[in-house]
């Protein structure tokens, strides 16, 4: 089955059943209409669910990444960088919802973001790095570790 489509409503990846992408779409729109309110990262209880419950399902490193977003928006920044490594483990054995888009890196992208915003310049640079480990022939992330050291 081909992950690199999205279905005609714009919202189902094709690499999703139906049950799994009416849950997208659900909890698609629950976050976007959280981010704008304080206290956003209380939908992460529901995207936790659905990420353990369907723990294998291509959405559910999207949905770690999301819950690690909403707490970097509620400035638990420190909380924000253990679920951004959960993103990245969950990523490692679940499928990619979209087959060019590699959640690793927007997942150490974020951290490394949230780190810096945070203050960790020595997590940020440490995650940079990392990030240019897996990114081959793209020397961003080095060089936004060294514009942190």
């Amino acid at each position: 089955m081909s992950t690199d489509k999205i279905d005609s409503d714009g919202l189902r990846p094709s690499s999703l059943d139906e049950k799994v992408a009416h849950e997208w779409r659900q909890l698609s729109g629950q976050v976007l209409g959280s981010r704008g309110d304080p206290g956003c990262a209380r939908v992460n209880v529901t995207l936790k669910a659905a990420a353990e419950r369907e723990s294998q399902s291509p959405a559910a490193p999207a949905y770690r990444l999301w819950m690690a977003d909403n707490l970097v928006r509620d400035g638990l920044l420190s909380d924000a960088l253990v679920a951004y490594d959960a993103a990245v483990e969950c990523a490692q054995s679940a499928g990619r919802l979209v087959a060019t888009l590699d959640p690793i890196v927007g997942a150490l992208y974020h951290k490394a973001q949230a780190a810096a915003l945070g203050g960790d310049a020595a997590a940020a640079i440490a995650t940079y790095e990392d990030l240019g480990s897996h990114v081959s022939g793209d020397a961003d992330p080095l060089f936004q570790a060294g514009l942190l050291s």
